[in-house]
């Protein structure tokens, strides 16, 4: 039943005695998450019911979590540390920070991330990727990224490495106008090619001479048809 209460309070109700997300190994042992609550108090010169109504949570909440009985959700822990002008990071083993995946990235028709351990790559020109089979659909729309399978993603990052994020939707959008003018550049092109090959004139008939045909690389200076010229 909802009793008007935050999230946060709502999980110090819970007695199920799950100590939360930070239980577990990390790279420097348990997260201590009731020493930073207690460093925010320090740096912001507050007490323990005065940080609880900063946060809109309990009192207990706040002493539960400094004595390590229970663990705060991320959010609680997010707006504890904000309050102290401090966030929350997640490093590799260089310690260089480590961002999240992009929400702007793009969807599927579905309007759905696409897998994250797939790559998500841009086409690389207009034409139906070969891998995609037997040719273009004309029954639906072309699709405007080249997803690959395990098997053609790990032969990609052999050679270049790991892509950090998928492209947003605006380079989707950006590359789709692309291949959409280089689409109609290349129509065009086949158009004036084709009313150039019905306007050319055929060739005239062949009048060689037998002198032509016993030489059988050219045709001498006195055949009228030259048809056939020097090398």
């Amino acid at each position: 039943m909802d009793k008007g209460w935050t999230m946060a309070e709502r999980y110090d109700e819970d007695e199920t005695g799950d100590r939360g997300p930070f239980e577990g190994p990390c790279a420097g042992g348990r997260f201590d998450a009731g020493g930073f609550f207690r460093r925010v108090r320090r740096q912001t010169d507050l007490n323990q019911r005065e940080l609880a109504v900063r946060i809109g949570v309990s009192k207990s909440l706040i002493a539960a979590v400094e004595a390590g009985r229970r663990d705060p959700s991320v959010a609680v822990l997010l707006e504890c540390l904000a309050i102290a002008g401090l966030r929350l990071a997640v490093l590799d083993r260089r310690g260089d920070e480590v961002p999240a995946m992009s929400p702007d990235a793009a969807r599927n028709r579905g309007e759905r991330h696409f897998p994250a351990h797939l790559d998500v790559l841009l086409p690389e020109d207009e034409r139906w990727p070969r891998h995609w089979g037997a040719g273009p659909r004309h029954d639906r729309a072309r699709p405007q990224v080249v997803v690959s399978r395990r098997e053609r993603r790990d032969e990609r990052r052999a050679q270049s490495g790991i892509p950090s994020d998928h492209p947003s939707g605006g380079q989707v959008a950006a590359a789709g106008a692309e291949l959409d003018l280089a689409r109609r550049r290349r129509a065009a092109a086949d158009a004036r090619a084709r009313v150039a090959r019905q306007a050319r004139p055929e060739p005239p008939a062949c009048t060689c001479s037998d002198d032509c045909e016993s030489i059988g690389r050219a045709c001498p200076p006195d055949c009228p048809c030259q048809c056939e010229e020097p090398a």
